[in-house]
């Protein structure tokens, strides 16, 4: 009797197929973590814009004029703040720039603060 076994074509198919999906679930895996990271910096990005505007709304604006520029964890934030005729509205925008390997990314963010009276 003659044993049964696979023939050396059908290993040679059965491994190409392995390794196409092993290849496939490595760069699917490689996209995930490029994508996590880059969730991460909008994210940061994002408190960064909240904390900055809530900054903005507690100071007192209306000798204010032009922009601000500093660092804060790595990100650069601009902040610009112009006032809206002669109301005690000011209009503000906030750009906050940072570096993700070599791609430079930037958000940006728009809003109108009322001046506090004290």
């Amino acid at each position: 009797m003659r044993k049964k076994s696979f023939t050396l074509l059908e290993v040679l198919f059965v491994l190409s197929i392995a390794s196409l999906s092993l290849f496939f679930i490595v760069k699917s895996f490689s996209r995930m973590v490029t994508a996590f990271d880059t969730i991460r910096g909008y994210t940061k990005a994002m408190f960064l814009v909240q904390e900055t505007f809530f900054n903005v709304s507690q100071r007192e604006l209306k000798n204010y004029k032009g922009s601000k520029d500093f660092i804060r964890n790595g990100f650069f934030v601009k902040e610009e703040i112009k006032k809206i005729d002669d109301k005690d509205i000011f209009s503000v925008a906030i750009h906050i720039m940072w570096n993700e390997g070599k791609v430079k990314k930037k958000l940006s963010a728009f809003s109108y603060v009322r001046e506090k009276n004290k």
